[in-house]
C-alpha cells in the first residue's frame, strides 16, 4: 500500500502493517524514530526532475507538485523549489500525492516531475522522458526498511532478517 510516510509509521504503531519501507531526507525533513522502530537501509535514491522530449521551452517551468501535506510535497518546497534560477517561472499545472500519478502525468506530457529515479529509469532509457538535471534541481535521500521491534512467536523475526539480509546494505540497530 502506498501511503504518506507518516501514515505508515501510525499504521505499524496500530499494528496494522508489519514493515514500512520509507525515504529520509535528514537535512529537510528527518526520519525521528525514536527507540520505537528497528530499521533497514535499503540504499539510496534521487528525486530527479523529468518530462516529456520538449516540454521546456522558453523560462516556463510547468510542474506537476505534491501537496504540501505529504512528504514529498514538504521536500519540494523546502529543497527543491527554492533552488529553481530566478530566471524560470514556476507554474504548478497539476497536484498529486502519488508518484505514479505524477509520473504518468509526466509521460503525457503535463509538467514536470520529481520523481524517485528507479521509477523514471526505463521511461529514460527508452527517451519517453528526458531528465532535466543540468536545469532543474534533484535530491538525494534514502529508503528504510521499518518495523516494531519485538514481535515473536509468529516467525515474523526470520521473515524480517531475511528480508534485510537480501536488501539491505547495512543493517542498524533499534533506535
Amino acid at each position: 500500500r502506498s501511503e504518506n510516510r507518516e501514515d505508515c509509521l501510525l499504521r505499524l504503531l496500530a499494528a496494522e502493517a508489519d514493515l514500512a519501507v520509507v525515504y529520509d531526507v535528514p537535512q529537510i525533513a528527518p526520519l525521528a524514530l525514536g527507540g520505537a522502530f528497528e530499521r533497514v537501509s535499503l540504499g539510496p535514491e534521487r528525486l530527479i526532475p523529468v518530462a516529456a522530449p520538449g516540454l521546456l521551452t522558453g523560462s516556463d517551468l510547468p510542474y506537476i507538485g505534491y501537496p504540501g501535506d505529504v512528504f514529498l510535497g514538504q521536500v519540494m518546497d523546502r529543497a527543491l523549489l527554492p533552488r529553481i534560477g530566478r530566471d524560470r517561472r514556476l507554474r504548478r499545472c497539476a497536484e498529486t500525492a502519488l508518484t505514479l500519478a505524477a509520473h504518468e502525468y509526466a509521460r503525457r506530457g503535463i509538467g514536470v516531475a520529481w520523481l524517485p529515479e528507479s521509477m523514471a529509469r526505463d521511461d529514460l532509457s527508452a527517451g519517453r522522458l528526458v531528465h532535466l538535471g543540468r536545469d532543474v534541481p534533484a535530491l538525494d535521500m534514502e529508503i528504510w526498511m521499518i518495523r516494531l521491534p519485538g514481535i515473536e512467536g509468529t516467525g515474523w523475526e526470520d521473515d524480517w532478517q531475511r528480508l534485510a539480509d537480501t536488501l539491505s546494505l547495512a543493517p542498524t540497530a533499534p533506535l
